[in-house]
């Protein structure tokens, strides 16, 4: 999907999660809803981002 965030573009990538239900409900403001967890948490991509011009690895 193509983004744009103060005119500059980006392509966005989502990660789909496979998860489980789970006994335990929640409410939030007023609106119960049932927990999920996660099978298994993804390892984090490394990246090269940049901050007012400097280069770096995240």
């Amino acid at each position: 999907m193509q983004l744009t965030y103060r005119g500059a573009r980006y392509t966005s990538q989502p990660q789909s999660i496979q998860t489980a239900a789970s006994q335990e409900e929640g409410v939030f403001l007023g609106t119960r809803f049932q927990l999920s967890i996660p099978h298994a948490t993804p390892a984090h991509r490394s990246q090269q981002l940049k901050y007012r011009g400097v280069v770096y690895t995240a």
